[in-house]
């Protein structure tokens, strides 16, 4: 071997060492973390990431930006977090029945949550409640079913279209206890609300934060609350696990997640990252504005709750598609 040869190699030994040394030494995170939102600024998922990304760029020494991908009902930005690079510097904010039904509302469907995905945190719910108009003759679950027997022309409920929560859940209460209500898809919860109040429907389930206003001004009245215990405020409505005599529980998480394959080191920054923004009364408060119920998860912890989830959203969408069959 020529001197000029053993001398190119020793040099290109040399530069691959010094690579393998700076990138065992490279401290994560270097860079901006990414914070992807598939909804649109100012929904829950968006406020509740903004709070939580200023908070986190403190513990992570980096920039934390939101990025707002929504469309079809979560799945553009979900399906780009799960494309994206598995190095830790893109997180997904996303909430929960839309992120497990979305993909499974399609086929095939476009990626596997439970593969596609690695938890960080969940940080907490919203319960979801069974809502009349006030001034409605049903004062209580019992009388809804035997006025939907008598009243079948009146007999509706307003939903916010295929695979919303209020649909997911209101099918479950339909098929689990016989009651009978025609669905009435709206573009908005606002025309929605508006339409239950002046009776145009009899009933619908939406989430706590979007009727309470209603409920405290007198417009709307509880029937029953999707919580795993009922509610100090709710006294006399009971749970939907109640209702149906048989485990329910009707809520909206909220979470944040990585693509797959992103290294547990980094999970467990990211992590730690939300957990120190969790405890801080600024979140407390962001939490307690969009009605959350704050309940922080661990990743192993989260893991869990999303193989139940995954399991809970396959019968749903299975209820779904036998109410659309049954006469």
């Amino acid at each position: 071997m020529s001197v000029l040869m053993r001398t190119i190699l020793v040099a290109l030994a040399s530069a691959l060492v010094s690579v393998q040394a700076y990138c065992q030494t490279e401290v994560y995170p270097s860079r901006g973390v990414r914070m992807l939102v598939p909804y649109s600024a100012g929904s829950g998922v968006d406020l509740l990431a903004r709070s939580f990304a200023h908070g986190m760029e403190g513990k992570l020494k980096n920039p934390v930006v939101v990025e707002n991908r929504e469309g079809a009902t979560g799945l553009i930005g979900t399906q780009a977090a799960a494309r994206s690079p598995a190095d830790g510097y893109t997180l997904l904010a996303n909430a929960n029945p839309p992120f497990m039904v979305a993909p499974l509302s399609l086929q095939p469907p476009p990626y596997d949550v439970l593969k596609a995905f690695a938890p960080v945190a969940r940080i907490g719910s919203v319960p979801l409640v069974m809502i009349i108009a006030a001034d409605s003759p049903v004062k209580g679950f019992a009388q809804l079913r035997d006025y939907a027997k008598a009243h079948p022309d009146k007999a509706t409920y307003s939903s916010t279209g295929n695979g919303s929560p209020g649909q997911l859940f209101m099918e479950t209460v339909k098929a689990t206890t016989g009651l009978q209500l025609r669905e009435v898809p709206y573009k908005s919860s606002t025309q929605a609300l508006t339409d239950l109040i002046g009776g145009q429907v009899l009933t619908s389930i939406v989430s706590l934060p979007a009727a309470d206003q209603l409920i405290q001004n007198g417009r709307l009245r509880v029937l029953a609350v999707g919580s795993r215990e009922r509610l100090a405020r709710f006294p006399d409505a009971p749970t939907l696990s109640e209702v149906l005599g048989s485990p329910l529980e009707a809520s909206v998480w909220y979470g944040f997640l990585v693509p797959a394959g992103v290294a547990p080191e980094k999970i467990a920054l990211l992590h730690s990252a939300v957990a120190t923004v969790f405890d801080t009364e600024e979140a407390r408060k962001s939490m307690q504005t969009l009605g959350i119920i704050p309940d922080l998860q661990s990743p192993t912890q989260f893991a869990a709750s999303l193989r139940q989830d995954a399991e809970a959203a396959r019968r749903m969408l299975s209820l779904v598609e036998q109410s659309k069959t049954t006469p």
